[in-house]
């Protein structure tokens, strides 16, 4: 467990730190009402009730599946390192607090800290906005 937890103190830490070098614009999408807005919408079209890990998942590999053939190969290189199962085990339990499930708070926070790492990581945020706004008009379970 202590190591659990370590791991996601760390993540933390290297979350706020790619955030902080993010420049102003995108710092400003990622805390504005649209981005919890647009997260609001592909909750609901998700069932809009807390969603459990295969839902979650299930929306993260299709979000994957649109956008990543949109960027470059360097990037795609820098995103696909991803994170251990055990790192995503640790941040699933810190988002759902432990219940199996996030409600719409805990996917907000999910979803920020994945379009963070894809900002620093050299994703432009007008294409981000731009193909998840596509995506999501599309989107569906």
């Amino acid at each position: 467990f202590f190591f659990s937890c370590s791991l996601v103190i760390d993540m933390d830490a290297k979350l706020q730190q790619e955030f902080a070098s993010l420049p102003d614009d995108a710092k400003a999408y990622l805390t504005s009402d649209a981005m919890k807005a647009n997260c609001k919408q592909v909750y609901d079209k998700a069932g809009g009730q807390p969603l459990d890990r295969d839902t979650v998942t299930k929306i993260r590999e299709s979000f994957t599946a649109f956008v990543m053939p949109q960027v470059s190969e360097e990037t795609r290189a820098k995103l696909s390192a991803g994170l251990t199962q055990e790192q995503k085990d640790a941040v699933w339990n810190k988002l759902s607090e432990g219940k199996g499930s996030l409600d719409l708070p805990g996917f907000v926070k999910l979803t920020t800290g994945i379009y963070t790492h894809a900002l620093a990581n050299g994703v432009q945020l007008e294409n981000l906005q731009k193909y998840s706004n596509e995506w999501r008009e599309q989107f569906s379970l």
